[in-house]
């Protein structure tokens, strides 16, 4: 079973943190932590399709596309991949991919 976990920083929801880490618990306890960049679970076209108008006004920073995703409704898999973006500001959707290597292009 995983279940979330905070690594204790603060993000723009209360909700947010469960992103961070993942700890995956066996019948006998805590047996791993894992990154959740080591579970791709999402695509760059999921996050392109709830993103891409964010950028319509020009640069958008990591808080941005935060809640550009959440108020299009963007799964918690996006949302996670966003958070692992570093801060800054972004002029360009294909300008992200750079720091998520690990995502496909397709799920």
């Amino acid at each position: 079973m995983t279940t979330p976990r905070s690594r204790g920083a603060t993000h723009d929801s209360a909700h947010a943190d469960r992103y961070d880490l993942y700890v995956s618990v066996g019948l006998s306890g805590l047996t791993e932590c894992s990154d959740p960049e080591d579970d791709v679970t999402t695509s760059r076209t999921e996050i392109a399709d709830h993103i891409a108008d964010a950028f319509d006004g020009g640069a958008a920073t990591k808080h941005d596309l935060i809640g550009a995703a959440r108020d299009r409704g963007a799964s918690p898999e996006v949302v996670a991949a966003l958070h692992r973006l570093p801060e800054g500001s972004y002029r360009e959707l294909r300008s992200l991919w750079p720091h998520l290597p690990q995502l496909p292009i397709e799920a």
